[in-house]
This record gives structure tokens, C-alpha cells and sequence, in this order.
């Protein structure tokens, strides 16, 4: 590889700057009930008290490069922590990504903080950090959430965008990966009558990114968010 994508990322998918977002993560705070002092989320829980949650390193924590970030958390010295710690990976803009052939994930680390990173843009294996993630992801109440669905093509009269002559876009076209032409068709409409009777709050549809498509060819591998 060259040394430009070991040291930023790949030029499809740059490693971006999340020092302002980490900024309040890493001073101030609340205090555990473990008694670990914590820095205090922007927002609070659903109890109006403060939520804590584990503090960054640094302000530059993730950012900028591509570097084994973990390695000087506390779960990874001695070289006793999981497999990832030795990665590389760097926070990345999702919007910058998706076209590329990058996987790029959710950071629900820092809540509120909207930051998302990847571990192929720095040549890393993403397998072991996914598992990870499977195994923390729990199911949530759908009362007032942002459902984001991602559809996997342009598919008339299914799902799908028009160009800007009115015709069907293509599922590899660029109108298809620009998330202000808006999807439409059957499966849209089949999904606003639904709405009507539940307290989702809105629904976010989003087209499948580069990565994802160069994981899982298949376009019919679908997913859903929580936000």
C-alpha cells in the first residue's frame, strides 16, 4: 500500500479530524456508580440525570490518521485485550464514504456525538470489531426513534430515484449514492401508511454504501438503524 493511504486512509474514504466532537468526552463530569469519575454526555438520559460514559484518551483520539488508536486504552495494555487493539482504523466522514469501497460503521461510543469510523480505509480487518459490535447491540424501543433503512437498489416501481431526465436512476449511477434526490415507489408508500399507526418518528431512507456492496454483493443484503 502506498504510504499515503497506511498514513490517511484511502483518498475515497480519508481519515477526517473528530477532535471538536470528542472535545466534550474528555473533560468535566459525572461520576459512575462505580465511582469512576466520567466525563457527562451533551444530553441526558431518559431520567433527567446525567449519563456517563467512558471518557476519551485525547481530543485527538481517532483522528486525522490511520493508527492502532486503541492500544493505549486501558482494556488493551499487556497485550491482553481483544484482537482490534493492535488495528488500524481512523474516524471517517460517512456522507465522503459512501460511494467508496470502504465499510464504515456507527460509533455509538461518545452518545450524541454522530461519529463514525473505519478499519478498511486503513487497511485493517473489520470481522473481529463487527463481532464485537454484534454482541453489544441490543433491542431498542421504537417510540420516537429516526428508522434509517438502507435500500439496496433502484428498483421500479419497488424503490427508487429518478435522473434528471425522469428516467429510473441506476443502482450504480451517481443520483442513485445523492441523498437529496429522494427514493419513492410501492415500498415507500406501503411504509408512510404504516407510520401513521406507530410512534416511530421518522423514517430516513438511505442508499447501501460502496463498501457494503464490495462485502456483500448481493443487493439484497438490507439493514436497519436506530438512531
Amino acid at each position: 500500500q502506498s504510504p499515503d493511504r497506511i498514513s490517511r486512509g484511502s483518498p475515497a474514504c480519508p481519515c477526517t479530524d473528530a477532535s471538536a466532537a470528542l472535545s466534550p468526552f474528555v473533560e468535566g463530569g459525572c461520576t459512575a456508580p462505580t465511582g469512576i469519575g466520567l466525563p457527562q454526555t451533551p444530553r441526558n438520559g431518559g431520567d433527567g440525570l446525567p449519563v456517563c460514559v467512558p471518557a476519551a484518551t485525547h481530543v485527538g483520539y481517532g483522528s486525522r490518521a490511520c493508527a492502532a488508536h486503541d492500544a493505549s486504552e486501558s482494556f488493551c495494555r499487556n497485550g491482553e485485550g481483544p484482537g482490534y487493539c493492535a488495528a488500524e482504523w481512523c474516524y471517517v466522514d460517512a456522507e465522503a464514504c459512501a460511494a467508496s469501497n470502504e465499510l464504515v460503521y456507527a460509533s455509538d461510543r461518545f452518545p450524541g456525538a454522530g461519529l463514525f469510523y473505519s478499519y478498511t480505509t486503513c487497511n485493517s480487518t473489520t470481522d473481529e470489531s463487527w463481532d464485537i459490535y454484534s454482541e453489544y447491540t441490543t433491542t431498542k424501543s421504537l417510540d420516537g426513534v429516526v428508522l434509517k433503512a438502507t435500500l439496496p437498489k433502484s428498483l421500479y416501481p419497488d424503490n427508487y430515484k429518478l435522473d434528471s431526465e425522469g428516467n429510473v436512476a441506476s443502482s450504480d449511477g451517481a443520483e442513485y449514492y445523492d441523498r437529496t434526490i429522494r427514493f419513492q415507489g410501492l415500498n415507500i408508500e406501503y411504509f408512510n401508511k404504516i407510520m401513521k399507526y406507530v410512534n416511530v418518528s421518522d423514517v430516513i431512507y438511505n442508499p447501501r454504501s460502496g463498501g457494503s456492496s464490495h462485502r456483500s454483493p448481493n443487493f439484497y443484503t438490507r439493514s436497519v438503524s436506530l438512531k
